[in-house]
């Protein structure tokens, strides 16, 4: 089983996908019943894959320290 959406927390920030445990907002439903229709397995699978991608085509921003120096890091990919 996939992405189950009831236990989904929405209280302590505004998700743009999710409008409260379970309700998929105006327009995201069929997203929603997708990703809940992938097993585990395919969503590792597609998390490592966008991962890559990231990592392959340089997708990045800079943190500036206080110090006055920056590093570049990834851009960060949750699902």
């Amino acid at each position: 089983m996939g992405i189950c959406w009831d236990d989904y927390p929405t209280d302590s920030a505004f998700d743009e996908l999710i409008q409260s445990p379970g309700r998929p907002r105006p327009g995201a439903e069929a997203l929603c019943a997708y990703l809940a229709s992938l097993d585990e397995q395919e969503l590792t699978d597609r998390v490592a894959t966008a991962e890559k991608v990231i990592r392959l085509m340089g997708i990045s921003f800079r943190v500036y320290g206080e110090d006055g120096g920056s590093i570049d890091r990834h851009w960060p990919y949750d699902l």
